[in-house]
């Protein structure tokens, strides 16, 4: 909720969430975020998304997912929603084991539009381009610097922005 309502403290956050992995070999942290999948994601998944991701796949579009977690608590979500392309933080690795260190930009807030920006150049597109499914206040900036901008479930704040901006709102449940 804090993270939605954008008063999370996302150093203190990322610090926790870089020591859960310290140490600890890829082996080991892949098979603990295959579990965290199934046990915790999977339950909360929207059929609403799911129909809306294969009919962007259906119409020839890329599809991105682009998340401030990292990359390995997001492979087996995209892989249980046929998503090829992820955009995540990274986390560095040294001889098979995590460091408890960020390896590039946090792809968080202002970070994702790094990210996306990269992306795009590699895709031959532009942030025009974009459209972008988010549900925090933190995403605010990200629908300001994009083409398309769809606030999904959205949080106050990001509700908020949305009116003020004609930006359509999707609610999914």
């Amino acid at each position: 909720q804090q993270y939605l309502e954008k008063c999370l403290d996302i150093d203190a956050f990322l610090r926790f969430q870089l020591e859960e992995f310290k140490g600890r070999s890829l082996k080991e942290m892949r098979g603990l975020c295959i579990e965290h999948c199934s046990e915790f994601v999977v339950p909360h998944i929207y059929q609403q998304a799911v129909k809306l991701i294969k009919e962007q796949q259906q119409a020839g579009d890329i599809v991105c997912m682009i998340t401030a977690t990292n990359r390995y608590i997001a492979e087996p979500v995209a892989k249980l929603l046929g998503i090829e392309h992820i955009l995540a933080t990274e986390l560095e690795v040294v001889n098979d084991r995590f460091s408890g260190e960020l390896s590039g930009t946090y792809c968080c807030a202002a970070g994702k539009l790094v990210h996306m920006q990269k992306f795009c150049d590699e895709h031959s597109a532009t942030l025009e381009d974009v459209s972008y499914y988010g549900d925090s206040s933190n995403d605010i900036v990200i629908m300001e610097g994009i083409g398309y901008p769809k606030p999904t479930n959205p949080s106050t704040g990001l509700e908020e922005a949305a009116l003020l901006n004609n930006w359509p709102i999707l609610k999914f449940g």
